[in-house]
């Protein structure tokens, strides 16, 4: 007998055998349970996490003959036909290969025949975004209004390249990424089944490269496995795919975390010399840095969710360092991971990390650092000067001395999220009150007032708000008819940008006016300059 690799020895034959799935397969049971199966499903998500084999057990829970609730029994004649592939009930069909308008209407044909020998007829599309736009037109007919004895299951890993009417008539499943966790535990389990003794951090290491595909995962597997050994320790397998193993990550960032530049250089150069892939390693800094910061700021229980693989090990170093230090570490990570992947020489960019992030200044020096420059663009810009809880703070009736130029900045980083909110805000004159975090918007027209009262809660507005003038600013608006002195002395930013035009004008007509060819040519011919253009 011809060897059967592990994703397919250990594809599931029933759903409780289903891992990563318990919502979906919940819902699919229920749904077979109450008879309320809907004639065609679309199930959606990324590489080998189960679509095509819920779809399987799908179809043979439907056809079978002896099922147990919701249960196929796997000993009948149309589960053992669904399970060798040889059901004419039961039909699948690659969408990659049959993209054509011609393979459809074949289908839709044959659709309209009653069953050989099920109770159903049941076809399974795999891959149907590849469809061609002139196959789904030809398929929305008869998946509009099947004949009642066919059911459609479609899979597909880009449900935003499916058509839309094809969409509205299908009960949607969105299949999730199996957690490290998941993935992990299962790889344990058939670990045993199949007596072969691998390092935990090996399998956490599959489980990683694996991204959330249980089948990636087993594949990963089987290929460690065929070398035959009695016992695959973690660097074996690490050695295998050409990554780091999580052990020499673990001490590469207690190195960096620590300080010490000269053993973090030195792992650094014996992974390179071992001709291991730099980005990887670059990236599982920038997780582990990650699952240390979020030990950090986070209860342990929460972490455990949100880090998968977290050791109690973990939380005790990361509570033995200051938080936003980590929280700085996982910033200055994150920000080297594009700079390897993109650098010519990556050893070069990793290194360089390893400098800034080692010899990083104490944390207290980075605040200091850090609310000065942010005290001097402040200044600069006649913004709020920012407040800190250990530094002296600003006065705090202090207010810009223009305050129409500071809303227009306001106005300016608005129009690219929200063009047409912004629109209507260069008609409002800007008051602010430092007093009481106030941000006062004054219209002289309703269209204008009303349309800024329907988007107070837009974020975008919010967010440019608390950019420009400080988190703790709110805003307000009033509807009132100025006087021409108050009017004057609170412009909107189009009459801000009529006077630049203005002076701009006034400028190249004084410019003109003032060079000698303009002069001789207005002395010979006379006349007087009534336009002026920049060339």
């Amino acid at each position: 007998m011809s060897h059967l690799v592990l994703a397919r020895k250990y594809r599931p034959k029933v759903f409780a055998q289903v891992v990563g799935q318990d919502g979906v397969v919940s819902a699919l049971k229920s749904a077979i349970e109450n008879n309320r199966v809907a004639h065609a499903m679309l199930f959606t998500g990324g590489r080998g996490i189960g679509k095509t084999t819920v779809a399987r057990l799908l179809a043979k829970a439907l056809v079978c003959l002896t099922r147990n609730k919701a249960e196929p029994c796997g000993e009948c004649v149309q589960c053992k036909s669904v399970d060798n592939f040889s059901s004419l009930d039961v039909i699948e069909i690659d969408g990659a290969s049959h993209t054509g308008v011609d393979d459809i209407r074949d289908l839709r044909d044959s659709a309209r025949y009653q069953p050989t020998s099920a109770k159903r007829k049941i076809y399974i599309i795999d891959e149907v975004h590849m469809l061609s736009i002139n196959a789904f037109n030809a398929l929305l007919k008869i998946l509009e209004e099947p004949p009642p004895h066919v059911m459609f299951i479609f899979a597909t890993t880009e449900a935003h390249k499916i058509p839309k009417t094809i969409l509205s008539r299908c009960q949607r499943y969105d299949f999730r990424r199996m957690s490290l966790d998941t993935i992990y535990a299962t790889l344990k389990d058939i670990m045993k089944e199949e007596r072969c003794r691998v390092d935990d951090e090996g399998l956490k290491l599959i489980a990683s490269l694996a991204d959330g595909g249980l089948r990636d995962a087993l594949s990963l597997t089987e290929q460690i496995l065929s070398h035959g050994h009695e016992h695959y320790s973690a660097a074996f397998v690490a050695q295998c795919f050409g990554v780091v193993s999580h052990a020499a990550v673990k001490e590469i960032s207690r190195a960096v975390t620590e300080g010490q530049v000269e053993p973090a250089l030195l792992l650094i150069r014996e992974v390179y010399e071992n001709g291991l892939d730099l980005c990887q390693l670059m990236d599982a800094l920038a997780e582990r840095f990650r699952a240390l910061s979020l030990c950090a700021h986070i209860d342990k229980p929460k972490a455990a969710q949100i880090v998968p693989g977290v050791e109690e090990a973990d939380f005790v170093y990361a509570n033995s360092f200051d938080k936003a230090d980590l929280k700085r570490l996982f910033a200055m990570a994150l920000d080297s991971v594009a700079q390897v992947f993109s650098a010519h020489k990556p050893l070069h960019a990793l290194e360089l990390f390893v400098l800034r992030a080692a010899l990083r200044p104490p944390i207290g020096d980075a605040v200091a650092i850090n609310y000065c420059l942010q005290k001097l663009d402040a200044i600069l810009h006649n913004r709020p000067l920012p407040a800190d809880e250990t530094l002296a703070r600003p006065a705090p009736n202090s207010r810009p001395k223009d305050v129409t130029t500071l809303f227009r900045d306001f106005i300016n980083l608005l129009s690219s999220e929200a063009p047409q909110l912004a629109s209507h805000l260069r008609l409002a004159r800007p008051e602010t009150d430092y007093a009481r975090h106030l941000l006062i918007l004054h219209f002289e027209q309703s269209l204008h007032y009303e349309e800024a009262l329907l988007n107070r809660e837009n974020h975008h507005f919010k967010n440019a708000c608390h950019q420009i003038f400080g988190p703790q600013f709110s805003i307000d608006f009033k509807l009132k008819q100025l006087s021409t002195v108050e009017a004057l002395a609170i412009k909107t930013v189009a009459e801000l940008e009529e006077d630049k035009q203005k002076q701009e004008k006034d400028a190249l007509l004084a410019q003109a006016h003032n060079n000698p060819l303009v002069q001789k040519a207005l002395e010979i011919f006379g006349g007087e300059i009534t336009n002026i253009k920049r060339v």
